[in-house]
């Protein structure tokens, strides 16, 4: 038990430093995704929004599962939230 928040307080951690994007380089992330499949591009729109993910998973943690786990799940929302935004529409990634 200790040891899974260890790990917790890590991907926290890791998560509170990435750095905000503004709303012009997310765009530009989200074209080099969506048009040139740029996986170095999504990671760093992944790891911009993994704060959110995590404080979203969070809630979550009140109906018995391991916080690693609701990270994770997280992370896979993040990640098919890629795929599906579509940046033509004028709204932020987090909306």
């Amino acid at each position: 038990m200790a040891l899974d928040f260890a790990k917790d307080m890590n991907l926290s951690r890791r998560a509170m430093k990435a750095e905000l994007l503004d709303a012009e380089t997310e765009l530009k992330l989200a074209y080099a995704w969506r048009d040139q499949r740029d996986e170095a591009a999504l990671h760093r729109l992944i790891n911009a929004y993994m704060r959110l993910a995590i404080s979203m998973a969070a809630k979550f943690k009140r109906y018995g599962a391991p916080m690693n786990d609701l990270i994770q799940e997280a992370g896979v929302g993040l990640m098919k939230a890629a795929d599906k935004f579509d940046p033509d529409r004028g709204v932020r990634f987090s909306t």
